[in-house]
């Protein structure tokens, strides 16, 4: 069974226009946003992933074929955040149901999703997929040139019953082995426009094994004696303060088949292109206080959450500076919220306490 569920792109994160480029944990702002993605399952012969180093690639032959959408909120605010309590950001698809990740100083990983599943041709069914570890999209701070490996275990678990099985319950797992570099960057061209990218290359082995449950005991039926190999080429932007996977190209040396999901936009939940109010903050990290500072007056709310996605600090914001004292916050990274009087989200940013 090949692939039990595809993962998103790898989402959202803050790369520089520079050939050198570092990425942290605080770079990150996924949350509120939406992403407008597309993909082109039979791609251009010019659609290529490219060699290493400083490249151009012209990707304007991409096709529109079936789109798909991801909102990005906080984990609580999901039906299903109780089976994913780690989880400090999470994703709703139009597609895929949720998606949990977790972000801190090390990585921002994908911990699993609740997936509308197939199971064959006619039978399908929503499950919760889990990942242990979590899948890491980057890990921090991100460089060209830098490279990692990981081993991965997504499960599902099945109720016999629900998909006409005489067991008492289905067991699917596949381990993935994965060797991820960022190997590549230049100037990458789309449908959607032009921007600067660095290009994270992955070489992914699975291995899919099934279990049953009869009688009370755990019995391996079906196994893969080889791995399915797969290649992903992921290309990383950030255009107008909002970092994001502009490309995904997915190779397959088993069937010889290339498939590309593209981004088509980034709005908010009113249909617009996100900017929200520019936020300053300083110092960052901060220590004793945080200043934040905006080119207007905002009238609203302040929120800082911690990376459990725990409201930590509020503030009433009616000026276009406000001071938050943070000496008594943990360590680490944490998420200011600028929220309207109706509570509506209109910018945020994350901030190193020390």
């Amino acid at each position: 069974m090949k692939r039990h569920f595809t993962l998103l792109l790898g989402l959202f994160a803050f790369v520089s226009v520079q050939a050198q480029i570092t990425i942290n944990a605080s770079d990150i702002a996924a949350l509120g946003v939406t992403a407008i993605q597309t993909v082109d399952t039979l791609p251009d012969a010019s659609i290529t992933e490219g060699g290493p180093g400083m490249q151009s690639w012209d990707y304007t032959a991409l096709k529109d074929q079936q789109e798909s959408d991801f909102k990005f909120v906080i984990p609580d605010e999901t039906p299903f955040y109780d089976e994913f309590p780690n989880a400090n950001l999470a994703a709703q698809s139009d597609t895929l149901g949720y998606i949990y990740f977790i972000l801190n100083d090390q990585a921002f990983s994908i911990i699993g999703t609740r997936a509308h599943f197939e199971i064959d041709s006619v039978t399908s069914v929503d499950v919760s997929v889990r990942i242990n570890p979590g899948q890491s999209l980057l890990r921090f701070p991100a460089t060209f040139g830098d490279s990692y490996n990981e081993t991965t275990f997504q499960t599902i678990s099945l109720d016999g019953a629900t998909i006409g099985f005489p067991f008492d319950s289905v067991r699917l797992e596949t381990t993935t082995k994965r060797s991820v570099s960022i190997d590549a960057y230049g100037n990458m061209t789309t449908p959607a426009g032009s921007y600067e990218v660095i290009r994270s290359t992955e070489m992914n082995q699975s291995w899919d094994s099934t279990y049953i449950l009869f009688a009370g005991v755990w019995q391996l039926v079906d196994g893969s004696a080889e791995p399915d190999t797969s290649y992903d080429y992921n290309f990383w932007a950030n255009t107008n303060g909002l970092g994001f996977p502009v490309v995904q190209v997915e190779y397959e040396p088993e069937f010889d088949a290339y498939s590309v999901t593209w981004l088509k936009s980034l709005v908010t939940s009113d249909e617009e292109v996100f900017q929200g109010p520019a936020m300053e903050l300083y110092p960052n990290p901060a220590v004793d206080y945080l200043n934040i500072r905006f080119e207007e007056a905002q009238t609203g709310t302040l929120e800082i959450f911690d990376m459990n996605g725990k409201p930590v600090a509020s503030q009433t914001l009616d000026s276009s500076e406000a001071q938050i004292p943070v000496s008594g916050l943990a360590s680490g990274t944490h998420l200011l919220v600028l929220r309207d009087q109706k509570g509506k989200m209109l910018s945020f940013r994350l901030f190193q306490k020390s």
